[in-house]
C-alpha cells in the first residue's frame, strides 16, 4: 500500500481548507517557518495513503472544527485496524464471555488486547468459576481500557518518538558468564548406584522406609 507523501497531505489539507475557508488556513514554507503541508507530513509519513485520506475525510463529516494531525493519524489508524473506532470495553467483554460459554468464540480468537486484559483479571478460568460476574465485568472493562489506551499511545506515537522511546526504555542487566554457568557446562551423566546410596543415607533412609 502506497505510504503517505506530500501529494497525499496537499490533496487532504486542500480538503480540510475548503470545508473550514476562513478557519483553517495552509501556511507555505517560509525562511522562518517549515509550511503547513511539511509538518502534517512529518507526522502522517508512516502511514498508507488511503488510510490517512480516508480518516481525515471520516472526520470532515463528523467535526464541526478543523481536524489536527493527531485527530487525522488516530483516525487513519482505527481505520487501518479494519474499524471506525476501536472496540468498546463492552463489546470486548461479551467476546470474552462468548469464548468461555457458549462456544460461539475460542479463547484464540480474541485480540492481543482482550486475552491481556483477560489475564488481569484471573483468566479464562477465574471468570467461569467466579461468583460475581458484575465484579468481574466491572474490573475487566477497566482492564482493557487501559490496554487500549497503552495500545493507542504506542502505535500511534510517530517513529521518531518511538526511536526516542526505544533509547529510553529500561533495560534487563547482561548476565555475567561467571555468575551463571550455561546448560552446556552443566554436567548431565546419571549418578552411579553409589553415590544414589549415599545420598538415601543423608536422608536418613534404610530398607524398611523413612526414619
Amino acid at each position: 500500500m502506497t505510504q503517505t507523501d506530500h501529494g497525499t497531505v496537499r490533496v487532504l489539507l486542500d480538503a480540510i481548507e475548503q470545508c473550514f475557508q476562513g478557519r483553517f488556513e495552509v501556511r507555505p514554507k517560509t525562511d522562518d517557518s517549515i509550511g503547513t503541508v511539511q509538518v502534517w507530513y512529518q507526522l502522517l509519513r508512516d502511514l498508507p495513503a488511503r488510510c490517512v485520506l480516508a480518516g481525515g475525510y471520516q472526520l470532515l463529516s463528523e467535526l464541526r472544527h478543523p481536524p489536527s494531525p493527531g485527530e487525522v493519524r488516530q483516525s487513519a489508524l482505527d481505520i487501518q485496524d479494519g474499524a471506525l473506532a476501536p472496540p468498546s470495553p463492552w463489546m470486548a467483554w461479551e467476546r470474552v464471555l462468548s469464548a468461555c460459554g457458549d462456544g460461539m468464540l475460542d479463547i484464540h480468537d480474541l485480540t492481543a488486547e482482550e486475552s491481556r486484559a483477560l489475564k488481569m483479571v484471573g483468566g479464562l478460568f477465574g471468570v467461569k468459576s467466579s461468583l460475581t460476574p458484575s465484579y468481574d465485568r466491572k474490573q475487566f472493562c477497566e482492564a482493557y481500557e487501559a490496554v487500549m489506551r497503552e495500545r493507542r499511545k504506542t502505535i500511534g506515537a510517530i517513529p521518531e518518538v518511538r526511536a526516542v522511546v526505544d533509547d529510553h526504555a529500561p533495560r534487563l542487566p547482561e548476565r555475567k558468564s561467571e555468575e551463571v554457568a550455561d546448560d552446556d557446562d552443566i554436567e548431565t551423566r546419571p549418578a552411579s548406584p553409589e553415590e544414589i546410596q549415599e545420598m538415601l543415607k543423608k536422608f536418613k533412609f534404610t530398607n524398611g522406609g523413612w526414619r
